[in-house]
């Protein structure tokens, strides 16, 4: 396969995601290479072209477009030449003896349009045909893995990074418009400038995804901490929002910008290295650099306060809003960094974490609002031909793995279980990662199982977003052990102890090793286990299950438990904020016969017709929630009942 075969950025692109050939030509061309190295370094730069000699108009033309297009001569004429190749392609032209440009119109007003859009389009080319190459060296299954491994290398020991940040840096400075620019004119421009950062950022994730392969500067972190908040984690936008006021109402634009801020956010996660520090802490790059760890501290402690302003109604607006949500975000990476080094370096340093986690970013709902911020947009959850993102769902693994390690995801943490949960589901979207959880994880009681197992043992509150994350965790392979974790039986069962409170009695207990008692409760009465569930839940249990269900016997004992921090002034056995761990022995119920009974009962009342949940914890069944709530468990519901049946049926 000859290199000159490729006579656009599209064409080199669209062969390395095919494979074809043995490839060893094209790798080890130089041309291609120094393409790579620079993406669009080569459109500007002034080459010695070997393509066909251009007639005297159309060489007259490409050297008209060439400073309007801030690209050189000879670049302009290659531009002109694919163009005009493009422009007949599709005709049903047998033969002609001319040349080419004789059957098009050569009008610089008509055509400079068209090469500006045709050069935006191959510059977007060269990245994301970099972008084939990064991703290539990190999937066996390409037929070019060794190759795209070995390039890959190389580009990285030749500053790829750097060059890729400075790429970004530039693309995502103020858009240059003309002195009197029209409405048409801002809205291209913008956006065919936010398409580029999305590009460049990919290449950026990809290119610092393997650390051993990735060289990691303490500097560039810092870089890329100072870069990411002066945008506001929206890239060019907000500059260019300050010519133009009226583009932050441009609902496509907007969305656009979001995107780039979710790029952003998952490189300065990424670059930040937290399962690196896990394993080697002394290896970790900002260990070995004191004054780096400082500076990102105070920069980081400094941005609480947009946090705090994001809460605020009054002072809030949807930029400010988005910019807090993705602070808060690296706010929770940042804490889970500082956790994980080792204690004497924070006191030498004066590293505290007591203002980050007195802040409202563990003390509100912000978190939990940045994750559903990025669900919504689905953005990192969908991949398409033209952003494909493996690699900032991996960082978000990463991320969920490491808070779940480093915080216990209950008590005054509980507040960042359900963000993590969310995170964690949209972030298992590839098959291949949910079946590494399933084999390696799950089984080891490590990484997300942490952020599964906390909703099993408080199983059944919090329903959907149990299914929700089971849901996440199902793709390809993986529904088969979500299933079988469907039909499991259940242990335990915890509910409130209100619920209960008229049919149980206290009975002493021996005393624990400190000497204080250990309250548990004796049923008096026996009890459905799918109706107490339901009640929990706020729903109410449908007379057709009442012969399937099963029987929580007369004197079952149950631990009272605390759900929130013990109150000095109260009894132990005080029933406020209390739960009950029920013991279910042999009886028979599994996560999927509390859901079917669920979704029943959803299904045959109205949006407002369930009963009170009456327990002191909020239910996500809460009937001031049932509106918006009720769909989105019936999908959850449906989804896990066909991934149940279909994993069985393919077993059998």
């Amino acid at each position: 396969m000859a290199a000159a075969v490729f006579h656009s950025a599209r064409d080199f692109r669209a062969w390395l995601e095919r494979g074809e050939g043995d490839g060893e030509e094209v790798f080890t061309d130089a041309k291609l290479r120094q393409r790579l190295g620079d993406p669009l370094g080569t459109f500007e730069a002034p080459v010695v072209s070997d393509a066909e000699v251009l007639p005297s108009e159309a060489k007259a033309l490409a050297e008209k477009a060439a400073p309007l297009l801030g690209i050189g001569a000879s670049t302009a004429e290659d531009l002109l030449r694919l163009w005009a190749r493009n422009r007949l392609a599709p005709l049903p032209v047998l033969h002609y003896e001319g040349a080419i440009y004789e059957l098009v119109d050569l009008n610089l007003s008509g055509v400079l349009p068209l090469l500006v859009d045709l050069l935006h389009s191959e510059r977007c080319e060269a990245l994301q045909a970099l972008a084939v190459v990064l991703r290539g060296a990190h999937d066996d299954s390409h037929p070019f893995a060794a190759q795209c491994r070995e390039l890959s290398e190389k580009l990285l020991g030749d500053n790829l990074e750097k060059k890729l940040w400075d790429l970004y840096v530039k693309v995502s400075g103020c858009p240059r418009f003309s002195s009197s620019p029209e409405h048409g004119e801002v809205e291209t421009v913008v956006k065919q400038g936010l398409e580029l950062q999305l590009c460049v950022l990919e290449c950026l994730l990809l290119a610092a995804y393997d650390p051993q392969i990735s060289r990691r500067d303490p500097e560039q972190i810092c870089r890329i901490a100072e870069e990411c908040y002066r945008q506001r984690f929206l890239g060019s936008l907000p500059r260019a929002a300050h010519l133009h006021h009226w583009l932050l109402g441009d609902a496509e634009i907007c969305s656009q910008a979001q995107c780039v801020g979710d790029l952003c956010l998952a490189l300065l996660i990424e670059h930040l290295d937290l399962e690196t520090l896990e394993a080697m802490p002394s290896r970790h790059v900002l260990v070995s650099s004191p004054e780096h760890v400082k500076h990102l501290h105070k920069l980081i402690e400094s941005w609480l306060e947009i946090c705090r302003h994001t809460l605020a109604p009054s002072e809030s607006t949807a930029a400010l809003a988005h910019c807090g949500r993705h602070v808060a975000l690296v706010v929770l990476a940042w804490a889970v960094l500082l956790g994980c080094v080792p204690e004497s370096f924070r006191e030498a340093h004066g590293l505290g974490l007591k203002r980050i986690l007195s802040s409202v970013v563990f003390q509100s709902e912000i978190l939990h609002d940045a994750v559903c911020s990025i669900q919504d947009r689905g953005f990192l959850m969908c991949d398409s031909r033209n952003a494909q993102h493996l690699a900032a769902r991996s960082v978000a693994r990463g991320l969920v793995a490491m808070v779940a390690q480093a915080f216990r995801l209950d008590g005054p943490m509980a507040s960042i279980h359900l963000a993590m949960s969310k995170l964690g589901a949209m972030a298992f979207a590839d098959s291949s990662a949910c079946l590494e959880f399933w084999r390696s994880d799950y089984p080891k009681r490590q990484g997300i199982f942490l952020v599964l197992h906390g909703w099993l043992m408080g199983f059944p509150r919090n329903l959907s977003a149990l299914l929700e994350l089971l849901c996440g965790l199902s793709e390809g392979h993986g529904s088969l052990y979500v299933a079988e974790l469907l039909k499991a039986s259940l242990n335990v069962i915890q509910l409130p102890y209100r619920l209960l409170r008229d049919v149980t009695e206290f009975e002493d207990c021996p005393g624990s090793s400190t000497g204080a008692p250990s309250p548990t409760l004796q049923l008096l009465e026996p009890a459905y286990v799918e109706e107490l569930a339901l009640r929990v839940l706020g729903l109410e249990l449908l007379e057709s299950h009442v012969s399937s269900c099963a029987i929580l016997p007369t004197g079952a004992r149950g631990i009272l438990q605390q759900d929130r921090p013990a109150d000095p002034e109260r009894s132990p056995r005080s029933s406020q904020a209390h739960l009950v761990q029920w013991s279910l022995g042999d009886q028979h119920v599994s996560l999927w016969r509390i859901s079917v009974c669920a979704w029943d009962a959803i299904l045959s009342s109205g949006p407002h017709d369930a009963a009170p949940c009456g327990t002191a914890s909020v239910s996500l069944f809460d009937a001031r929630r049932r509106p918006r709530l009720d769909a989105t468990v019936d999908l959850r519901l449906i989804i896990c009942y066909e991934l149940v049946t279909s994993s069985f049926l393919l077993r059998s």
